[in-house]
């Protein structure tokens, strides 16, 4: 995992609480440039800043992905011994799955979500992860079911809540 992981989950649940990045700075007791910064990966807090920020936001996940990130080696030996094997799909299969289930074609999805079908056959090839706009438009589009969320979540932040839960996604 790199710095970009936290910042993105940061981003998503600052902006789930309906908070400028001014705002969220306020709460936390730092400066908002520094808000920005973690939020693109720039740079990762300490601890203590990664604290404040949890508590101001209400999300412990948040030093969950900061330990993660921070200390790998430290989480990955605590861990090891918790984990139990779960499967999950891969995204580009069940995105593949649905769209030939709706016998529609790659051009149609593409044309639909507002993407190159190109775009759509790398994200079916597991080439590329969608983002966060074009995930929510294929979803809607495809009526996609809550374990092609779940399993666009782990891509996107990473394994850390699966592993959190026990679950070591295979």
């Amino acid at each position: 995992m790199n710095v970009i992981t936290f910042g993105m989950y940061l981003r998503c649940s600052r902006e789930e609480k309906m908070l400028t990045g001014e705002q969220l700075a306020i709460l936390s007791g730092i400066d908002r440039s520094y808000v920005s910064k973690m939020e693109y990966g720039v740079h990762l807090p300490t601890f203590a800043v990664a604290k404040r920020i949890s508590e101001s936001l209400d999300d412990n996940t948040i030093l969950e992905i900061y330990m993660q990130e921070r200390y790998p080696e430290i989480v990955e030996y605590y861990s090891a011994k918790q984990r139990r094997p779960c499967k999950v799909e891969p995204l580009g299969d069940i995105i593949r799955k649905e769209r030939k289930t709706k016998n529609m074609l790659v051009y149609e999805l593409a044309i639909i979500v507002g993407v190159n079908p190109v775009y759509i056959t790398q994200i079916e090839k597991h080439n590329k992860t969608p983002s966060y706009p074009v995930f929510d438009r294929i979803s809607k589009a495809l009526e996609l079911p809550q374990s092609a969320t779940d399993t666009f979540y782990y891509q996107k932040i990473g394994t850390f809540e699966a592993m959190a839960s026990g679950c070591s996604i295979t």
